[in-house]
């Protein structure tokens, strides 16, 4: 099988020990274990790192999220979420969730693709999201009335 050089990204035979147009010598090792690899499996582009994709501006699909929570130092999820702790010093207590950490994702909200829909590229800081109970029931108060506007407008219609 053809190797390619990591040095200049060019095609050699799959014998040779050193590329053809650079000179430099053929990786001996495969990726290992834990480790990220060079390239991008989407696109071929290269992988920082982090893993972060110079060409597709994002994670690639099916790269773990490699951040930890600030709060625990257990593994975010991709949205930001940390199961760990939930953002929260008191855990126990709901009121106080939080969302820790960056949220990254590979669609908008109206479901089209962010760039070319196989990276993960962040939509939102980190921490954002955190309000007191009371800012949480106005909240909701507001979108009840809103609803019940709605409801109303679409009853007297039909």
């Amino acid at each position: 099988m053809a190797w390619t050089c990591p040095s200049c990204d060019a095609k050699n035979k799959p014998r040779a020990v050193e590329c053809e147009n650079c000179g430099s010598e053929r990786p001996t090792q495969a990726t290992p274990k834990g480790q990220l690899p060079v390239r991008c499996w989407y696109d071929g582009g290269r992988l920082d790192a982090q893993g972060v994709c110079d060409q597709g501006q994002g994670f690639p699909l099916g790269v773990p999220c490699p951040f930890v929570c600030p709060l625990c130092r257990h593994h975010l999820e991709w949205s930001g979420v940390c199961f760990g702790c939930h953002g929260s010093e008191t855990p126990s207590d709901r009121a106080t969730w939080s969302f820790p950490g960056a949220r990254y994702e590979t669609h908008d909200e109206d479901g089209k693709p962010v760039g070319d829909g196989q990276h993960r590229v962040k939509m939102a800081e980190a921490g954002g999201g955190r309000c007191t109970p009371e800012e949480n029931r106005a909240g909701f108060a507001e979108v009840r009335r809103q609803l019940a506007g709605v409801i109303l407008v679409e009853t007297i219609n039909l």
